[in-house]
């Protein structure tokens, strides 16, 4: 089935007799445009991992997906920008596919190579201008993720930082526990990249992106 640009909201689970329900916001943005790498099979996975987490931590899910040519630096920052949290919402952003940095750049976080075809860098866009304006959402808790390399490339300029399905797979009280202590006891927000600065990243057409696979414990598998 053809997935398409979502903004639709996923209702796997609300706390009993709790009509203010809080979100678990979750940006799934995967380059599936390149085969041999894998993100489609991220992409899929964070659809069903967002929903196991928001059922055992009892959060409604709200998914903002693009993957395919739908996968674009305009749709990701359109997301970006209208995204509204309330105060004890959690957020989880993820990225899959290719990534670049220029040498210029000072940010330890690579550039995403959003609708990748020959690095069009006009489409590109830091993960960092993704973390500045997740911070000014006001989310209670902020998950970062982003599977892709981070070494630099001839020819790309450094970029202007800032402008303005699942179900449960498991109802795992030790799971559940550990979910809620990462998304609602947490507060603030943590970046997780597959790669430093320099570093590239590796994924296959079977698992998707190694440090994904490896992130989520191979739970597919």
């Amino acid at each position: 089935m053809k997935k398409v640009l979502l903004t639709a909201i996923v209702a796997v689970a609300m706390l009993v007799g709790n009509a203010t329900a809080q979100t678990f916001h979750v940006i799934n943005f995967c380059n599936t445009l390149d085969p041999d790498i894998g993100c489609e099979v991220d992409y899929d996975r964070i659809i069903q991992e967002a929903g196991a987490i928001g059922a055992l931590i009892g959060y409604e899910v709200r998914f903002y997906c693009g993957e395919g040519d739908d996968c674009s630096k305009e749709n990701l920052m359109n997301t970006l920008n209208s995204l509204s949290c309330g105060k004890d919402d959690v957020v989880l952003f993820y990225y899959s596919g290719h990534g670049t940095r220029s040498s210029q750049d000072k940010s330890e976080f690579p550039q995403m190579c959003l609708k990748y075809s020959g690095y069009e860098q006009e489409k590109f866009v830091p993960v960092h201008t993704a973390v500045d304006i997740l911070q000014a959402k006001g989310a209670h808790f902020t998950l970062v993720v982003t599977d892709c390399c981070n070494n630099p490339v001839s020819g790309i300029s450094s970029k202007t930082l800032m402008s303005k399905d699942g179900g449960a797979m498991t109802d795992n009280e030790a799971i559940a526990r550990n979910y809620r202590k990462l998304f609602v006891e947490s507060q603030g927000m943590v970046i997780v990249t597959s790669s430093k600065k320099g570093q590239t990243s590796l994924g296959g057409k079977r698992n998707g992106g190694l440090f994904t696979d490896q992130f989520f414990g191979n739970s597919l598998y």
